[in-house]
């Protein structure tokens, strides 16, 4: 039994995001054989029986680090905790650098055209040399992925005769994607139908179940709503709005649906469901959607809310390119449309 201690990359609140999730979920299923401790930075977390949630308000980093003998990270981690770096890099402890979100190439789409993004993209890359740098054992979502980053640990040195291994590398670098629950959804009452102004007990409800980030395609959709309202009038597109994360793209949607007259009418933007509703809005839900464009960024993604609709049996209509939306193809799912 290990003492590990998991650095969530984004707030463990009420607006979960994909990266927190997965967090949550890799603390619940480390400790059933392992001490585990989630370091959050955020003081509104929830306080789960089987393993310690902390934030850095409530214990010295310090001490954390001292009694853990395993650290993972991802993301912006060491980002969000500067003196971590510092402590990991004098080896005492087995880092493991979790790499299933491919932030690099995300933060390409902000402020493509500005001294902005391109500040962002160089810190963010070396964040992640740091990461690449300082990591015993690296996990990703996908053997796509896995190849990928083969080639940013061999650029680095990282692949030789101490990480060699026969040549598997599987000591070095391995597949961890995000699992499903082994209990469904279960039915919890409408939480859209009826209850959001605009959308009917009986209307049918297209769901694009996470955010709307710039490098996704919710756009597409909007445009599209114009044909299907006219040949389903109870059709309605629902998106939710985390009002604490900054989302150009979700304002540039709400103002499409704006223009071409479907906002409040075919187009809804509601805000962001708890944990415990969003099980119930995937049962509610007619049809599951997610839109991307094509591109490095899609080829190499693991799109969180796809899984979550597969767990619910929701009918799916997804962009291919990522190899979740290839999932949903080959099984029958749902469609992936270029």
């Amino acid at each position: 039994m290990a003492d590990i201690l998991l650095v969530a990359p984004l707030p463990l609140d009420e607006q979960r995001m994909g990266p927190a999730i997965r967090y949550w979920e890799l603390a619940r299923t480390l400790s059933r054989e392992h001490r585990v401790t989630l370091l959050v930075n955020n003081e509104d977390h929830p306080c789960p029986p089987d393993f310690s949630v902390r934030c850095t308000a409530e214990e010295d980093l310090g001490t954390l680090l001292a009694r853990s003998q395993v650290v993972v990270v991802q993301g912006p981690a060491l980002q969000l905790h500067p003196g971590m770096a510092g402590t990991l890099a004098q080896g005492r402890h087995f880092l493991v650098v979790d790499l299933y979100d491919p932030i690099s190439l995300e933060q390409l789409f902000i402020d493509p055209q500005g001294e902005m993004g391109r500040a962002l993209h160089r810190e963010y890359w070396a964040l992640l040399r740091e990461q690449l740098r300082l990591g015993d054992f690296f996990l990703c979502a996908s053997e796509r992925q896995r190849d990928y980053w083969l080639g940013g640990l061999a650029a680095l040195g990282r692949l030789n005769h101490d990480t060699w291994d026969g040549g598997s590398l599987r000591r070095l670098i391995d597949v961890v994607p995000f699992g499903l629950p082994a209990e469904p959804p279960q039915p919890a009452g409408p939480v859209l139908k009826g209850r959001v102004s605009g959308i009917g007990p009986h209307d049918r409800v297209i769901l694009w179940g996470g955010g709307l980030w710039d490098w996704l395609d919710p756009l597409t959709p909007v445009r599209a709503m114009e044909a299907v309202a006219r040949r389903h009038g109870d059709a309605r597109l629902v998106f939710f709005d985390a009002a604490r994360a900054r989302m150009p793209m979700l304002d540039r949607t709400r103002q499409l649906a704006a223009e071409l007259g479907l906002l409040d009418r075919h187009v809804f933007f509601v805000p962001w469901l708890p944990p415990g509703q969003w099980p119930a809005s995937l049962l509610e839900a007619d049809v599951g959607l997610s839109f991307h464009p094509a591109g490095m960024e899609t080829r190499l993604a693991f799109r969180t809310r796809l899984l979550d609709y597969v767990w619910a049996g929701l009918p799916t209509v997804t962009a291919e390119g990522d190899v979740v939306s290839e999932l949903i193809a080959a099984r029958g799912l749902g469609a992936a449309v270029p």
